[in-house]
């Protein structure tokens, strides 16, 4: 009896110690924290749709643009440089590449994220998809 008393409150106490199903940021929350680090005081908007208009006049606006673009994985890696990549829904010349091997035919969604101090269209900072940033 005194031994699954004293089981109960060991497991009890590691129970309480240790964080139990730590989850990892999500891709907005990533793209927050890299906003907010990187350009402090700027707005976060999102865009599925280019917009000459906006993009090529962002600069000096006070606003931080994410684009958001979904893909399929092809499930193969590039033999050039080794990354996993997808193609853009609807565009099956365009190549989409990822941060880390996903499983053929699964979507997934890309955020590119623009330099807020140019109006340059490639200009992109930061791609984070799959709960990773690179």
């Amino acid at each position: 009896m005194k031994r699954i008393i004293a089981l109960t409150i060991l497991i009890t106490m590691i129970l309480s110690v240790v964080p139990c199903c730590a989850k990892s940021p999500s891709d907005k929350q990533i793209i927050k924290s890299y906003c907010t680090q990187h350009y402090p005081n700027m707005k976060i908007k999102y865009f599925t749709k280019w917009s000459d208009k906006v993009m090529y006049h962002r600069a000096g606006k006070g606003v931080v643009y994410v684009e958001i673009e979904k893909s399929i994985s092809s499930g193969k890696k590039d033999p050039c440089n080794g990354r996993y990549w997808g193609y853009v829904k609807g565009q099956h010349y365009y190549k989409n590449w990822y941060n880390k091997k996903v499983k053929k035919g699964k979507t997934v969604t890309s955020y590119y994220i623009y330099n807020p101090y140019t109006n340059w269209e490639d200009d992109i900072v930061a791609v984070i998809d799959n709960k990773k940033i690179r």
